[in-house]
């Protein structure tokens, strides 16, 4: 099961927005809540042990919506 993160970018690091969640459709719903509140960029993001960067579900920044399909 994997666990979605949502983060901010902050300089040049995605930082924690708020506690990680199993549920995929809630992640993106706080995600655009925060990108609706915010003029930076917010993401969903989920992460492999075994890859040391994240697989972005989701983008949003400045308003726009970016999908990067399910994980």
């Amino acid at each position: 099961m994997n666990l979605y993160y949502i983060e901010r970018k902050d300089g040049s690091e995605w930082r924690d927005v708020c506690l990680p969640t199993k549920d995929e459709d809630l992640a993106r719903n706080i995600c655009s809540m925060k990108a609706r509140k915010s003029s930076g960029m917010v993401r969903v993001a989920t992460y492999d042990d075994r890859e040391p960067d994240a697989h972005v579900v989701c983008l949003v920044g400045a308003g726009d919506w970016e999908d990067h399909g399910g994980a």
